[in-house]
């Protein structure tokens, strides 16, 4: 085997990995943030009565996890098409655009949020198809 067939090895195998590292990592620090203080304060969720605070948690948590649902499906006809290269930077483009609105939610605003976790769940679900690939 040669040198330059090693390199794209580890270089494919480390972008699986890293695929697969986003998922998790997607998927467990939302419970740390939805308990934090000023993420209350901020998307005024502090003011809500339980049940409705409780609708809006497990909203966010769904919304991610619709989102890498749907993204694989969504992902094959763009890896079918364009090729994976194209595939896995549309997934990066797509998880780096929802955390940015996630970040960046205007004035408190939780549909910009939501639509932020519904688009990183998006490209980690594409990603997670093309990755592997």
């Amino acid at each position: 085997m040669s040198k330059s067939s090693n390199t794209h090895l580890y270089i494919a195998a480390s972008i699986a990995c890293l695929t697969a590292s986003l998922f998790g990592y997607s998927v467990g620090f939302i419970g740390g943030v939805l308990v934090l203080p000023s993420f209350l304060r901020s998307f005024h969720l502090n003011e809500l009565p339980p049940n409705e605070l409780a609708s809006v948690e497990s909203r966010i948590v769904t919304l991610w996890l619709l989102g890498a649902l749907f993204g694989v499906p969504l992902g094959m006809p763009v890896c079918s098409r364009l090729g994976r290269k194209s595939c896995l930077l549309l997934s990066a483009l797509l998880y780096v655009l929802g955390a940015a609105m996630q970040l960046a939610s205007p004035n408190g605003s939780l549909g910009v949020f939501e639509a932020g976790r519904l688009l990183n769940g998006l490209g980690v679900g594409a990603g997670t198809l093309a990755s592997p690939i």
